[in-house]
């Protein structure tokens, strides 16, 4: 069941009712339907309820990234060559997405290269395409204006040594700290795969899509890594 960490801790201060869903209940309704049971059953108990799917992955949430993009694009005019981010749930994706096609940008140079963590590029595709309908857009497809990798390693939310050091140095290197389940996974493949063209010059953005709270959660990954960090002081005379 849920513990005392991450985003289940932030939560809990907050005083959120919880509800935990068995794995084959879920899998088998959707959480979608699910959390839209819930909202009836909140709003028959007079309570006022805004619902909104996995990651915030509609046409709202997305529309929050198709804005992002003009504010990249007021700041950076030049556009970049390569823009990374890791889908989990689809919505940010649909959002830089669909921005930078209406921009022009995907068509003058940028390439946008989603990073999948969990589901692969057919489910994003077909979802993200799900987005851009509700948004009105029907005449193009993120299959199409996107480049997919598969970054799901070992699984979704299992990370292995080479991703959990890679975290280490992200953030003692830059003071940047990626979490364990996304945003790892997905900035190690921009390494790794940037490493391929070493001699090409590039404009490159890795949009972060936080890590602090997944992080904190997974402390027993880190700690055999981290060593004793504490030691008494001032040393005794």
């Amino acid at each position: 069941g849920p513990t005392h960490s991450g985003n289940v801790l932030m939560d809990q201060i907050l005083g959120a009712d919880l509800r935990v869903v068995p794995a084959d209940v879920f899998a088998a309704r959707g959480g979608w339907p699910l959390a839209q049971e819930a909202a009836k059953e909140l709003e028959a108990a007079g309570r006022k309820v805004f619902a909104f799917p996995s990651g915030g992955s509609n046409a709202l949430g997305s529309w929050g990234y198709v804005e992002q993009v003009r504010e990249i694009l007021e700041t950076h005019p030049d556009f970049f060559d390569r823009i990374y981010v890791a889908v989990g749930s689809g919505g940010t994706a649909a959002g830089l997405a669909l921005g930078l096609h209406l921009s022009g940008a995907l068509a003058r140079r940028t390439k946008l290269i989603g990073m999948c963590v969990d589901d692969s590029p057919e489910v994003f595709i077909k979802k993200i395409d799900g987005i851009f309908g509700e948004l009105g857009v029907s005449d193009v497809s993120s299959g199409d204006i996107m480049t997919w990798e598969q970054r799901t390693n070992l699984g979704y939310g299992v990370s292995h040594e080479t991703e959990r050091q890679f975290i280490l140095q992200t953030a003692r290197e830059t003071g940047v700290i990626l979490d364990p389940v996304y945003t790892s996974k997905a900035a190690l493949g921009m390494v790794e795969d940037l490493a391929k063209a070493p001699d090409e010059e590039m404009n490159v953005l890795f949009v972060h899509t936080g890590g602090l709270l997944g992080a904190a959660a997974k402390g027993e990954l880190f700690a055999q890594h981290c060593g004793d960090l504490w030691q008494a002081w001032p040393p005794a005379q």
